[in-house]
Parts: C-alpha cells; sequence; structure tokens
C-alpha cells in the first residue's frame, strides 16, 4: 500500500477507524463521481465502499467490491493528493485565531516534511 496507507481499507465488523480512514474519505469528497452528500466520518461503513466503487468505475479502475486496495489508493493520491493551496500570508489574529501552522505537503507521500507553528 502506498504510505500514508498501510492496509487496505473494507467494511469489517467492527468497523476499521483510523488517519488512513480519514485521509481516504477526505480525498474520495474531491472526485466528482462520488456523492457530494459523502462525509468524512473517519469510520469506514458502506457509504465509504460505495463511494470507492464510484470512484473505481468513474476511473476505470479495477473493481473490488469496496475495498481501498493498493491500485485504488495510487490513483486516489496521484488525482486528488495536491490541493494546490497557498498561503496568503495573512497572520492568525487577522483571523481571531492565536496560532497559525504551516505543514508542507508533498505529492509524493514518503518525502518527511516539518511544521511550524507561528504564534
Amino acid at each position: 500500500m502506498p504510505s500514508p496507507f498501510y492496509r487496505e481499507l473494507k467494511v469489517t465488523n467492527p468497523l476499521m477507524t483510523g488517519n488512513d480512514v480519514l485521509i481516504a474519505q477526505t480525498l474520495l469528497q474531491r472526485d466528482a463521481a462520488v456523492d457530494p452528500n459523502f462525509v468524512a466520518s473517519g469510520v469506514y461503513a458502506s457509504d465509504s465502499a460505495k463511494a470507492i466503487s464510484d470512484f473505481q468505475v468513474a476511473n476505470s479502475l479495477p473493481s473490488t467490491d469496496g475495498i481501498l486496495d493498493s491500485v485504488s489508493a495510487q490513483a486516489l493520491l496521484d488525482l486528488h493528493s495536491d490541493d494546490e493551496y497557498s498561503d496568503s500570508g495573512f497572520t492568525a489574529a487577522s483571523m481571531g485565531y492565536l496560532y497559525k501552522f504551516h505543514i508542507p505537503v508533498h505529492s509524493n507521500r514518503s518525502v518527511e516534511t516539518y511544521s511550524t507553528l507561528y504564534d
């Protein structure tokens, strides 16, 4: 499995949870084939399996009956992990916050990064 995924995601009993589930769901929300009402809950349930199936069909990937396998995980990362966000330079205080984080995210998830906390 490509990083940040370390296991296949599927509907189990009890349901799978974890950061890998939340990352997959967040990336799935960016895909046009996924129901816009799909919620990234951090719990891999039947709605997540349907979102994976819809993603696979729309992107001509092999069907895995709602399981996020390595092929689909890599496609999901390749298509939706680069959100092209750039910092506007605002200060935390100007937005009513105490702190601001800067966390660089590379499309190659194996690159180690460090974040910065601004106060």
